[in-house]
């Protein structure tokens, strides 16, 4: 019998068929939730978190990267090698664990397996658990859920630089989502760095340069962003970092 890519749902058979078996088998898999059929950048093993990199490939999720579901595998096997194709569940819920707390939220813990109990990074939970041995799973792209102002969130600004020199983001500036650096003259002629506040957050930083971009709290290393590459930063209260490697 043949399926579906992302679901695993089994196609429409020929000959005969067992359809309370077929029926039956779509019905649990569309309950469940949907599946995307991705192969593995790294070994997993079955509920592992895990997201999508800019590869298309699954990689393991932890308490600083994005999140965008638990990984299953494939039917029989529950670890998955580098390589190798398998399926992720995206939302929906999952039986996996015991003794889960019911109703109270799960976490992506600093190894990728779920876990009850807070990383002191402060990541938002991933999901809550329906029973003792289940959980509902809510995909989120790593957005750190603090009391914090909504332009945090959604609010977008773009600098262009008008020196050769390092940049000091303004209060305003480090109280946006998106931050877009720009140097259309062009003025900058090697790496420099742009300062950040130390607030810790979770940003999209545009290098729309031509140079190197240091993104960095003063005082600290920070993280290289090279020149025309975007993606998602992290302030730990400490320093500047990449929430995914791949990129």
């Amino acid at each position: 019998m043949s399926y579906t890519t992302h679901w695993n749902l089994p196609n429409m058979p020929t000959g005969a068929v067992d359809w309370p078996a077929v029926i039956n088998d779509a019905i649990a898999k569309l309950e469940a939730g949907r599946t995307l059929k991705l192969t593995a950048n790294a070994t997993l093993v079955k509920g592992d978190g895990f997201y999508i990199g800019s590869n298309g490939q699954a990689y393991k999720a932890t308490d600083t990267t994005l999140f965008l579901g638990i990984w299953l595998g494939n039917p029989g096997d529950t670890t998955t090698e580098t390589g190798t194709e398998g399926y992720g569940q995206v939302g929906g819920y999952i039986v996996t664990g015991t003794g889960w707390t019911v109703g109270a939220p799960v976490f992506i813990a600093s190894d990728g397996t779920l876990t009850q109990t807070q990383p002191d990074t402060n990541p938002p939970p991933v999901g809550v658990a329906l029973t003792s041995t289940s959980v509902l799973v809510y995909p989120q792209l790593g957005i750190q859920k603090e009391t914090r102002p909504l332009s945090m969130l959604f609010g977008e600004v773009t600098h262009e630089l008008t020196a050769d020199t390092n940049y000091t983001l303004t209060d305003v500036q480090n109280r946006v989502g998106f931050i877009n650096i720009t140097d259309a003259t062009p003025n900058l002629t090697t790496t420099r760095d742009i300062i950040f506040s130390n607030t810790k957050r979770r940003f999209w930083f545009i290098n729309s340069t031509a140079q190197t971009l240091v993104c960095k709290v003063t005082g600290q290393t920070g993280v290289s962003v090279a020149a025309e590459t975007e993606g998602w930063l992290r302030c730990d209260g400490t320093d500047i970092f990449k929430l995914s490697s791949d990129w």
